[in-house]
């Protein structure tokens, strides 16, 4: 199967002599379609994912895959390399952070994230992790059972007995629990490992999977056909484990889901809002540094109105990114994160941001009485200067401070540095 690449906002041209690396017409009205198709399940418009063109088609702020019958799509997010495989590694990074998939920034890993488009690296890792957990032993629950024995196990159901096995005196209602594999946490993951199967293009994958298909053949099969997560998963401290594996083959079985209810259950997408990312990202990295911060993060929060009417009614709720408070009383900080590309210093409007970001940090600053609010954007060399404090603004009457910044994305391990700087600036 054939995978094209393309960055945010970028355009993939149709294949023609001038351009014999441009992606098939016809697979492009194919992954157009996914792309329609899964933009009506996600509540949004298939073109703000992949626009067509007379020329080719065009990415959106969307990224991740997408897969037709025929080819694969996969998204890229614009930071601030030419490499794509940085550029997926980085991406790569931000989802299993946030996520929660287990991945240290510090430490190696076997995922090969170089010749690995994106599904096959998370496919290695959501395998790689449920291997290791499978061999140290499945998860277990005891499981009622009721059956007619020649000998007594467990206890007797006299009901039954006396009534139905009356004149078969030979044989004993028994009713007696059994520790079984056959639970619906057990089925959800077999699950996600037959559909990933049936995904995964990369010989280690599959067999890997296949080996745990293997470890699973105790355990149902649950209907892929039902979008339903099955009920009774029951999480303890013997499979606590398990928690974040669980999560990871729901988000595979949900991609799965909205193929076959879009109507096109060859084709699949996995696809994330880089706006979101990257606040959802920035906002957990923030969340693992309160200590070294000695301050509280809030995400998405607190929340209160912008006004409030003759009547003492409150109205336009507001609802920043994120919030830190110092623990020693210094000034509140609101950072709202924009996944936008800056420009050069301009005159009307420096580093190109839009009024409308300098009134909502404007309005944040007074609603929630911050002495600092910062609007923090990916970084890009052609601005002509060092990732961090762009620029610092103060409101007419001096009493809030609004900065301009940016964060290197192509070296995550350095991003909790960046914001202690920032922070500290």
């Amino acid at each position: 199967m054939k995978t094209y690449q393309v960055s945010e906002w970028g355009h993939l041209p149709f294949r023609s002599a001038e351009r014999p690396d441009g992606i098939i017409y016809d697979e492009a009205v194919q992954l157009h379609r996914q792309a329609e198709a899964m933009g009506r399940d996600l509540g949004v418009s298939g073109d703000s994912i992949l626009s067509f063109s007379r020329s080719g088609i065009r990415a959106q702020q969307t990224v991740g895959i997408v897969q037709a019958a025929a080819c694969r799509l996969e998204i890229l997010p614009k930071i601030d390399t030419a490499n794509d495989a940085l550029a997926r590694h980085t991406l790569f990074m931000m989802l299993a952070a946030v996520l929660d998939f287990p991945v240290s920034l510090g430490g190696s890993t076997s995922v090969d994230t170089q010749s690995s488009d994106l599904l096959e690296a998370l496919i290695s890792l959501f395998s790689h992790q449920l291997v290791r957990e499978v061999h140290r032993g499945l998860p277990r629950q005891y499981i009622q059972h009721e059956s007619d024995l020649a000998r007594l196990r467990g206890g007797l159901n006299v009901t039954r007995q006396f009534t139905l096995l009356a004149a078969t005196p030979g044989r004993l209602a028994c009713r007696f629990d059994e520790l079984s594999p056959d639970i619906p946490l057990n089925r959800i993951l077999k699950a996600a490992c037959r559909v990933l199967l049936g995904l995964s293009r990369k010989n280690a994958n599959q067999r890997r999977l296949r080996e745990l298909l293997h470890a699973f053949d105790d355990v149902a099969d649950l209907n892929l056909s039902a979008r339903t997560r099955p009920s009774g998963i029951t999480l303890d401290r013997t499979n606590a484990a398990y928690r974040q594996l669980l999560e990871q083959a729901l988000l595979f079985l949900r991609m799965h889901w909205q193929s076959v209810y879009s109507g096109s259950g060859e084709g699949f997408a996995l696809l994330f809002e880089m706006n979101t990312l990257f606040e959802e990202y920035i906002g957990l990295s923030l969340r693992r540094m309160q200590t070294r911060l000695n301050g509280q993060v809030r995400l998405q929060g607190p929340r209160d109105y912008a006004l409030e009417s003759l009547t003492g009614s409150r109205h336009f709720m507001t609802k920043p990114d994120i919030c830190l408070e110092y623990t020693n009383g210094g000034d509140r900080v609101i950072l709202d994160t924009k996944w936008k590309h800056l420009k050069k210093q301009e005159r009307a409007a420096p580093w190109g941001v839009s009024n409308s970001d300098i009134y909502q940090m404007l309005a944040y600053a007074k609603v929630y009485d911050a002495g600092r609010v910062i609007l923090l954007f990916p970084h890009a060399a052609d601005l002509g200067v060092a990732a961090g404090l762009l620029d610092r603004f103060f409101s007419r009457d001096r009493a809030h401070q609004i900065d301009i910044a940016t964060l290197d994305l192509t070296n995550l391990a350095s991003i909790p540095d960046q914001l202690a700087d920032l922070l500290a600036a």
